[in-house]
């Protein structure tokens, strides 16, 4: 993602923001957030805390999300993250060392108990046809 200063908000370290933010390009917290915080990227930094809930497509967490955690596409889950209630992501990544104590739900539907699984079939490139 290309990062520009426009549409992004960077809390730095040591700031306390208590309000709900909506920002339409990311997101990048050193400090602190009491509140929704909503983007299209969310990163909280090692010294870094939301405190309520966040809904992103791509979030990468380092320090400290506690609440509801709403991951549209990636969710990422550095070493040194610790991660207190819901979470819902499509795909996820823990490193080892993350602490997390929630509910983990994944958004991608899975098959059903009786549903036969997708069939893998070979796709035609057309080089076969060149070769005969």
């Amino acid at each position: 993602m290309e990062v520009s200063e426009k549409n992004n908000l960077i809390v730095g370290e040591g700031v306390r923001v208590n309000a709900a933010v909506e920002v339409p390009g990311e997101v990048h917290v050193e400090g602190t957030i009491c509140g929704e915080v909503v983007g299209q990227h969310i990163k909280i930094g090692t010294t870094g805390r939301i405190e309520g809930c966040l809904e992103a497509d791509h979030i990468e967490i380092s320090g400290y999300a506690g609440e509801k955690v709403h991951a549209r596409k990636t969710l990422v889950l550095r070493s040194t993250a610790h991660v207190i209630g819901e979470v819902q992501y499509e795909a996820l990544q823990i490193e080892a060392g993350a602490k997390i104590q929630a509910k983990l739900q994944c958004s991608t539907k899975l098959p059903e108990k009786n549903e036969k699984p997708i069939e893998n079939k070979q796709i035609s490139t057309g080089e076969e046809e060149k070769n005969t």
